[in-house]
């Protein structure tokens, strides 16, 4: 018999706009597809602290 491993991992994205109702799209390196920033929710971590981690890179 064999065993698999199963991992879930919580993610989040987030939704930037700014006051003229613009909202922020990231390119996605090597996809060529465009997306919200986002990602992994590190352990210990809340759902608000991941978001704002995620997006502080890209907004000023």
């Amino acid at each position: 018999m064999t065993t698999v491993e199963t991992r879930i991992r919580a993610t989040c994205g987030v939704v930037v706009r700014d006051e003229a109702g613009r909202v922020l799209l990231m390119c996605r390196s090597g996809e060529c597809t465009w997306g919200l920033p986002g990602g992994g929710v590190e352990p210990g971590e809340t759902w608000k602290q991941a978001a704002l981690r995620e997006c502080r890179p890209y907004i000023h």
